[in-house]
């Protein structure tokens, strides 16, 4: 019979043991962070699992992280981004109250609250304001680049939302109206506003907007008066998607309680 092979000692913990961990955790802090400035959403998936473990596991081992904010910040909002509602309250549950006090995180967590409650113009004011204090993804600093991506992300998904709740209350719009309900400044505010009309089928003319209806052909002109009376119902009586993502929602938060 073979002998079987001697087992390795038992795994004791060297004085040099923090410090091996603090680099290898400071490592994946900054893969995390570049994951994002640049934009690889898969690569930055497979950091935060692997530097999770060292929040959740290591946390008495080594000192604290002055990054740790910021990476909770982020994973916070690639959870929101990518629709993983219960991740996103799960992982803010179990954040340290120094860590979830921290101007990041509760930028992440108000932000998820203003969607939940459906205030869009809140989460599209603060994110378009982050964005721009950000510099973009455009940005030297990489936290702030990180920061840009998933909320750059973030407002696409609430312009679209904001979009559809247009079509459903409005026959049409003025451009300029059109334009502050989705959040659209700047110079580049006409051809991003005309971008968003060529996806979703509206028409541009006359310096209005004019949302697709039910039965209305592409030479119909400014609405009527009865097409207004069926604006102002559609605002009292919100449209299917919102009320497919509002039970939505409540499906998810009756399951995480």
């Amino acid at each position: 019979m073979a002998e079987m092979p001697s087992l390795p000692p038992t795994f004791a913990p060297s004085a040099s043991a923090p410090a091996e961990l603090s680099l290898a955790r400071e490592a994946l802090e900054t893969a995390l962070v570049l994951d994002a400035a640049l934009g690889d959403d898969a690569a930055f998936d497979r950091d935060a699992a692997q530097l999770s473990p060292y929040y959740a596991d290591a946390r008495g081992l080594c000192p604290d992280s002055a990054s740790e904010p910021l990476c909770a910040s982020l994973s916070l909002l690639r959870s929101l981004v990518a629709g993983r509602l219960a991740a996103f309250h799960a992982a803010a549950a179990g954040l340290p109250a120094a860590v979830a006090g921290s101007p990041e995180v509760a930028r992440a967590v108000a932000l998820e609250a203003w969607l939940a409650e459906g205030a869009y113009n809140k989460a599209l004011e603060e994110g378009s304001r982050a964005a721009a204090a950000g510099g973009g993804e455009g940005s030297a600093d990489p936290a702030a680049a990180a920061t840009a991506h998933f909320l750059g992300q973030l407002l696409a998904t609430v312009r679209s939302e904001v979009a559809t709740c247009c079509e459903a209350a409005y026959a049409s719009l003025a451009v300029g109206d059109a334009a502050r309900l989705l959040r659209l400044e700047g110079a580049a505010a006409a051809e991003e506003l005309a971008a968003i009309a060529e996806r979703r089928g509206w028409r541009v003319r006359g310096g209005r907007v004019f949302f697709p209806r039910d039965g209305e052909g592409e030479g119909d002109e400014a609405p009527s008066s009865s097409s207004s009376c069926a604006a102002a119902a559609a605002v009292a009586a919100p449209g299917p998607e919102l009320i497919a993502q509002a039970l939505a929602y409540a499906r998810e938060l009756e399951r995480i309680v």
